[in-house]
């Protein structure tokens, strides 16, 4: 496993060094094999696990990389999986300055603002962005309030839409979810806050828009009230039925 590991990821000719070499030609094959290539490493993630330490700098690295430089939203959507899947391991030696955790959220935030992303790319961002605000609180308390309004904002704007997009509600529950591990206070502090996420949330999500046949944005909202019911345990005792009928 250390060998392979070592050849794949490590090497002068590993797929990361690929990666970097061929990002910015855009023939459709290199194109194609790149996105195929994402896929592998998300793999190799998932088997390495913890013991992926050894290459998550390098791995983060070529991803950001990518995602800066690459013109295919395909592509750019391939680039969030790995980072996601190793911060989830929550490993000692993955610090926010060797991440570079600062200059990721300025790009991120920029690129879901003026960019002109997929909403495969955009949910991502909001996820990944809330992510680094759970894991890495002393380096995103500035930006715990912007993150916060960005995701209600995205919220807001989908349950309004005549055709939402469940990616994006997917995408900004997940953020919100790890974003209010250390900053639920700011939301706490708006009751007004605190209704319209529950009626976006437990109400809205639980209980997706007609032509939405997906179990991400349900599963997502359950994975919010799981983790957050403390914030919304007023209307959950208020209205458990209705929250039960969703449930069944």
């Amino acid at each position: 496993l250390g060998m392979w590991a070592s050849l794949l990821l490590g090497s002068d000719t590993s797929l990361l060094v690929f990666l970097q070499k061929t990002t910015g030609q855009q023939f459709k094959e290199l194109v194609t094999a790149r996105e195929a290539l994402f896929v592998v490493l998300l793999k190799l993630v998932k088997i390495l696990g913890k013991r992926v330490a050894e290459y998550a700098i390098a791995i983060k690295d070529t991803c950001f990389s990518v995602f800066r430089r690459e013109e295919s939203n395909k592509v750019k959507a391939k680039t969030f999986r790995p980072i996601i899947k190793i911060l989830g391991m929550k490993l000692p030696t993955f610090d926010a300055d060797k991440l570079g955790i600062r200059e990721m959220t300025e790009v991120y935030l920029n690129e879901f603002t003026c960019g002109r992303e997929s909403q495969t790319v955009k949910a991502s961002i909001l996820h990944t962005l809330g992510l680094f605000a759970e894991q890495f609180p002393e380096h995103m308390h500035d930006k715990a309030v912007q993150l916060l309004h960005l995701m209600e904002d995205s919220l807001k704007y989908q349950f309004k839409k005549q055709k939402q997009d469940y990616q994006i509600i997917s995408g900004a529950i997940k953020g919100l979810t790890a974003l209010l591990t250390n900053f639920s206070e700011e939301i706490s502090k708006s009751p007004k806050s605190v209704e319209e996420l529950y009626r976006y949330i437990c109400l809205g999500a639980l209980n997706p828009p007609d032509g939405i046949k997906t179990y991400h944005i349900p599963k997502a909202a359950m994975g919010m009230i799981a983790k957050h019911a403390k914030i919304f345990r007023q209307y959950l005792t208020e209205q458990s039925p209705k929250i039960y009928s969703y449930l069944k």
